[in-house]
């Protein structure tokens, strides 16, 4: 069972049996995206983070649960793009992809409302440093192939549940 979350604008914040505060946040990124690689309304980006405690718990499963909620909740009034940058500002970033990875194999299976989901993951250089980042869409978005094809030749991995 995941922990009881709120929905405060963009954000949704929980605490763990830990108290450990966090905040994850699906944002509208249409500022930042060219047009001609998804259509920039479509395009949010996801984050969350600590933002009270000290995380000792990233075996918690808990928090997986109440991130793979959060995700499905949006995903159900939601047809669009939703990217997770795996940050390597603490050399960390493969650590991420694999656990984001692992998170969408268990999670995002055919969905109870018939949905199937499709994870691109691309290697990317930021501010000078390597990051992934793996983009989540229905496989019914509309853009779909557009979205393979312009990843296509740079991706790390594709995940298709079909």
């Amino acid at each position: 069972m995941h922990y009881s979350y709120i929905c405060e604008g963009d954000s949704y914040y929980f605490v763990t049996d830990q108290s450990i505060y966090y905040k994850a946040s699906i944002t509208n990124t249409s500022n930042y995206v060219r047009d001609d690689l998804v259509n920039g309304n479509d395009l949010y980006s996801l984050s969350f983070n600590i933002i009270s405690g000290h995380s000792t718990a990233s075996q918690d499963k808990r928090i997986f649960l109440t991130i793979e909620a959060i995700l499905k909740e949006w995903f159900s009034v939601n047809n669009k793009v939703l990217y997770y940058i795996c940050s390597n500002t603490d050399g960390r970033a493969e650590e991420r992809l694999r656990l984001f990875s692992y998170w969408f194999k268990q999670s995002f299976k055919r969905s109870p409302e018939g949905f199937y989901y499709t994870l691109l993951l691309k290697q990317l250089e930021l501010d000078n440093e390597d990051c992934y980042v793996g983009f989540i869409y229905k496989d019914e978005y509309p853009d779909n192939i557009l979205l393979s094809f312009v990843f296509e030749d740079s991706l790390v991995g594709a995940e298709n549940k079909q």
